[in-house]
């Protein structure tokens, strides 16, 4: 019988993290004011009195129109806890949100 020889690798180097900064405390963390994402921007243009197009919506976010539909439909429905109305006024469609929901 004979032995297996053992092949050795060579180790390997260790490569330093880039250091995260360490923030003083949790509140640095949060963004400098409230409402600053664009779930919130939109939420903001549809509680205007004239509400808003998708175009404008669009225009505000970046997003695409099936983006800011879905939005409409999922993330500012759940947000608002009510519908979003929608009405068509001089051939555009213009979505409001009651101000009245949270």
């Amino acid at each position: 019988m004979t032995k297996s020889a053992t092949i050795k690798t060579p180790a390997k180097k260790a490569v330093p993290r880039k250091a995260r900064p360490v923030l003083a405390s949790p509140a640095e963390a949060r963004p400098a004011t409230a409402g600053t994402t664009k779930t919130d921007a939109v939420i903001t243009l549809l509680r205007r009195p004239e509400g808003a197009s998708i175009d404008e919506i669009m225009a505000t976010t970046g997003w695409q129109r099936h983006s800011v539909r879905g939005a409409l439909a999922g993330a500012v429905r759940k947000k608002l806890g009510s519908a979003v109305q929608s009405a068509l006024a001089d051939g555009v469609r213009r979505y409001r949100a009651p101000e009245t929901a949270a």
